[in-house]
């Protein structure tokens, strides 16, 4: 019974921090350029407790991370720094692909097939009755393992990639519905990573 009560507790953090993620989005939007995946370097790549990510500014936490610490909250076997190294290396895959001269189309081509092509991330059925329940659709640690998840899960992933690549992409909750959005304050395209990163009119 505690267990499930920690599950749902974990749930109602990790959208709480992704509508974070929503809010300090300006800190994004306003990079004028990708920097290199070895600039990006946060505080929040060093927090290694709950305690210690809570209490950093907004432009200091990395979503990855604070997830994963959040995650061994609930299973303490949990190794964090094998499923941000993982991050890390999509990241830099990713980033070797992208210029800084890319349209912002482009981008989201490219981070699209390179998740949902070559990597086949996919999303669970909407009208599984659990489908905005069960942990396991919703935690970034999960998704990586299975490469599979619901909204929340898929945006995590690409949010959390987005942000090592400094690219200005966030999330957007809509009702019923989670999806990220590519805004550098003159184009603005929305991208659901449910359906392969299509530009979903919602």
């Amino acid at each position: 019974m505690k267990k499930k009560y920690k599950a749902k507790v974990m749930m109602q953090v990790l959208g709480s921090l992704l509508l974070g993620v929503a809010l300090f989005t300006t800190i994004l939007v306003h990079t004028p350029a990708l920097a290199q995946l070895s600039s990006y370097n946060p505080q929040g790549l060093r927090a290694t407790t709950l305690e210690e990510v809570l209490v950093l500014p907004d432009e200091e936490i990395d979503l990855a991370a604070a997830i994963m610490i959040l995650y061994k909250e609930w299973d303490a076997s949990f190794d964090v720094a094998e499923s941000l190294e993982e991050i890390d290396r999509m990241a830099l895959e990713l980033e070797v692909r992208i210029s800084p001269e890319d349209s912002p189309e482009k981008i989201a081509s490219l981070i699209n097939q390179y998740l949902f092509e070559e990597n086949t991330y996919s999303s669970l059925d909407p009208a599984d009755p659990d489908y905005m329940k069960k942990l396991e659709y919703s935690a970034l640690p999960c998704v990586i393992e299975s490469n599979r998840g619901n909204c929340l899960g898929l945006s995590l992933l690409y949010l959390a990639l987005a942000e090592r690549l400094r690219l200005p992409i966030y999330g957007v909750v809509a009702p019923e519905h989670i999806f990220v959005r590519y805004d550098d304050g003159k184009r603005r395209i929305n991208i659901d990573p449910t359906d392969k990163g299509e530009n979903t009119k919602i």
